[in-house]
């Protein structure tokens, strides 16, 4: 069997790892999919979700970064590596990478909610409330309650 059949093999297996929580089995199959074709940024994005999980952030942020570097456009590696930011504090951080995130896909919703999560820790409260808003106009009903938590209207 090739390098990259045992490596996709891999990394659907660790997929069906992920989706019923197994995380730790989840990283062990990503990793060997990682060393089996090192040019793997759905591996690495996957593994970082796995990393989340078990609380290892800098692990997670180091493959969602790696991810991104081999595949710029690659979805969701700025969102994570904001949460992970905004769950370290380091908010002036997360708001560069929901502000790419958003520069990315500006229809996904939670990106707004949590961008303005972040400016409302940053006393940003008038761009929590625009996103919040945005948030709601695109689906999201949480947003609501944020802006009635938060803003005054």
């Amino acid at each position: 069997m090739k390098n990259q059949n045992r490596s996709d093999l891999f990394y659907e297996t660790g997929i069906a790892q992920l989706g019923v929580s197994d995380f730790a089995a989840a990283i062990q199959s990503f990793t060997k999919s990682i060393e089996l074709t090192q040019h793997n940024a759905d591996a690495h994005f996957c593994r970082g979700l796995a990393l989340i999980h078990i609380n290892d952030q800098d692990g997670a942020h180091a493959d969602f970064v790696k991810a991104e570097s081999m595949n710029p456009n690659h979805e969701g590696t700025r969102y994570q590596r904001g949460l992970i930011k905004f769950a370290l504090k380091d908010y002036e951080g997360a708001l560069e990478d929901f502000d790419l995130a958003v520069e990315f896909n500006m229809y996904d919703a939670k990106v707004y909610v949590f961008r303005g999560l972040d400016k409302y820790k940053l006393q940003d409260e008038d761009g929590a409330h625009a996103d919040w808003i945005t948030a709601g106009n695109l689906g999201n009903d949480e947003a609501n309650d944020l802006i009635k938590q938060y803003c005054l209207i």
